[in-house]
């Protein structure tokens, strides 16, 4: 008998299946990450959008308030009351005389 091993080089051939399917499995991977990132970059956008209108809201709160009270101290200034005081009080001032008033007629000139 013949006992002599024979050292036949083994060559590997490609397994262009295999590699094709990794690529299709590598791709739709890619797809479904992009797909994630883009789905949690919208949530994180309309997160930041709602924070931004509550802080909108805040604000015109906040201007309604300051709007409504400067209109109360506007119409307090502006009282016939108060201002007959200053008048009064800081300027000295009185009512005049029936000699001082002279009615002047508009409406009849000719």
């Amino acid at each position: 008998m013949n006992n002599y091993v024979y050292n036949i080089p083994v060559v590997k051939e490609k397994d262009t299946r295999r590699k094709r399917d990794m690529t299709k499995f590598l791709l739709l991977g890619l797809l479904v990450l992009m797909f994630f990132l883009f789905y949690l970059w919208f949530q994180m956008e309309a997160l930041n959008y709602g924070y931004k209108i509550n802080e909108q809201k805040d604000m015109q709160k906040e201007l309604l308030e300051t709007n409504k009270r400067l209109r109360l101290e506007k119409d307090s200034l502006q009282s016939p009351a108060r201002i007959e005081k200053i008048a009064r009080e800081r300027l000295h001032m009185k009512e005049p005389a029936e000699s001082q008033v002279i009615i002047v007629d508009t409406e009849n000139k000719k």
